[in-house]
C-alpha cells in the first residue's frame, strides 16, 4: 500500500504512488475498452453448448459443442472487424452440425466438424483439430485438419492435414472481462426509474443524465415489465441505457419490443438469472453468463450466455454506448499487463534510489 512521505523525507514514494495510481486508472480504461471490443467483435458468445436452427449474422464463439441444422451465419457486411483476427465461427468442442453455411470468413473447431461450408473465405485459414466429415467447402481459403477427412470437399480452396492443432483454440477465459463487466454494472447506482404506465414498461432517465443511464429491475418489477404491452424508453440527454435485472431466477419475456433502432443503445445485464426465454423480438446486447437463453424470434444485439438455444435469428447489432471507467464506442486494444506492471516497477525503482541516496 502506498503512503504519503513523512515531513522531510524524499518525495520518491509519492511519485511512485502517483505513477501506480495513474497506471491503475489507465488499466481501468483499458479493460473497459477491451470489454467493448469483445462485445463488438462477437455476435454470440456461448460459454457452454449451442443448439441453433436459425441464422446468426455475425461472429460466433462456442466454448462447448455446437449442434444444429441448415442455417447460415457470417452474413457479408455483418461480421465486424476483428483486431485479433478471429475466424467467423470458433467452436472449442465439436461442431456436429447438419449443414452450416458461413457467408464470409473461415471457421476454427477444436474437436470434430461435420458439414461446414465457408463460402467466401479468401485469405482465411480454417482449422479442425479432429476429424472432418460430411460436405465441407472452403472457397478461397485453406483448411487444416488434424484427424481424418471423409466426405466431399468443395470450393476453390485447399486442404492439408496438420498435426498438433489446438483442441482449445480460444479459451473461454478470453471472455472473463465480460463476466467482470457484468459484476461492475451490477454495482452501478441507478440514474433512472422503471414503472408501468398504462400497461407499458417505461424507462425514464434522471434529468441531466449524460452518457449512459442506469436502471435497476428487481424480481418483482421483472415479473411486470417482461409481461407488459411494450417497452418505452425516455433517455433524455443520455445516449444509452444499462438495465440491471437481478433476483429473478427464471424470466420469460412476453413483451412486444419492435423498435430495433434502440438496439445499439441498450445493454441488458441479467444477474443470477439461470433461465431466460425470449418469446418476443428483443433489442439490445444481453449479458446473461449464468443463463440458458432460448429465443423464439429475433434478437438484435450481442448475446453472452451460459448456453444458447437459438430458434430465432441473432442479428449483429453491436452495443454503441458507454461503459464505466472511460469506455466508449470506439474499441482499442488492451495494453499488456506487463506494460502497466512495468510502469509501477519504475515507480518502485525510484523509491529504492531515493532511499539509497539518503
Amino acid at each position: 500500500m502506498c503512503r504519503l512521505p513523512l515531513a522531510g523525507a524524499a518525495p520518491a514514494c509519492s511519485l511512485a504512488c502517483a505513477v501506480l495510481l495513474s497506471a491503475g486508472a489507465a488499466r481501468a480504461d483499458a479493460v473497459s475498452a477491451q470489454q467493448l471490443s469483445l462485445l463488438q467483435q462477437f455476435n454470440l458468445i456461448d460459454l457452454g453448448n449451442l443448439q441453433a436452427s436459425s441464422d446468426i449474422e455475425g461472429r460466433a464463439f462456442v466454448a462447448g459443442n455446437m449442434s444444429g441444422n441448415g442455417f447460415s451465419m457470417g452474413v457479408a457486411g455483418k461480421v465486424t472487424a476483428s483486431p485479433a483476427g478471429y475466424n467467423t465461427l470458433i467452436v472449442d468442442g465439436s461442431a456436429t452440425t447438419g449443414g452450416i453455411n458461413i457467408g464470409t470468413g473461415g471457421f476454427t473447431v477444436g474437436g470434430n466438424a461435420n458439414s461446414l461450408e465457408a463460402n467466401s473465405a479468401a485469405g482465411a485459414v480454417s482449422t479442425v483439430a479432429g476429424n472432418v466429415t460430411g460436405n465441407t467447402a472452403v472457397n478461397g481459403g485453406t483448411l487444416h485438419y488434424g484427424g481424418s477427412f471423409s466426405g466431399n470437399f468443395n470450393g476453390s480452396g485447399s486442404k492439408t492435414q496438420v498435426t498438433g492443432l489446438s483442441s482449445d483454440p480460444l479459451p473461454a477465459s478470453t471472455f472473463a472481462p465480460l463476466q467482470g463487466l457484468s459484476a461492475t454494472l451490477a454495482g452501478l447506482a441507478p440514474s433512472g426509474t422503471v414503472s408501468m404506465v398504462s400497461g407499458t414498461a417505461t424507462f425514464v432517465a434522471a434529468p441531466g443524465a449524460s452518457g449512459y443511464a442506469v436502471f435497476d429491475v428487481d424480481a418483482g418489477v421483472a415479473s411486470q415489465i417482461f409481461d407488459a404491452n411494450g417497452f418505452a424508453f425516455d433517455l433524455g440527454t443520455a445516449t444509452s441505457a444499462i438495465i440491471n435485472v437481478s433476483g429473478a431466477d427464471t424470466i420469460t419475456d412476453m413483451t412486444n419490443f419492435n423498435d430495433s433502432s434502440l438496439a445499439p443503445s441498450l445493454l441488458w445485464n441479467f444477474i443470477g438469472t439461470t433461465t431466460l426465454d425470449l418469446d418476443r423480438e428483443f433489442n439490445g446486447t444481453i449479458l446473461a453468463d449464468d443463463a440458458t437463453v432460448t429465443n423464439e424470434t429475433q434478437i438484435n444485439g450481442t448475446l453472452l450466455a451460459a448456453n444458447a438455444n437459438l430458434d430465432g435469428e441473432l442479428h449483429s447489432t453491436p452495443y454503441a454506448g458507454g461503459l464505466p471507467d472511460g469506455g466508449s464506442s470506439q474499441p482499442v486494444p488492451e495494453p499488456a499487463d506487463g506494460a502497466v506492471l512495468g510502469i509501477g516497477l519504475l515507480g518502485l525503482v525510484a523509491v529504492r534510489r531515493g532511499r539509497s541516496g539518503r
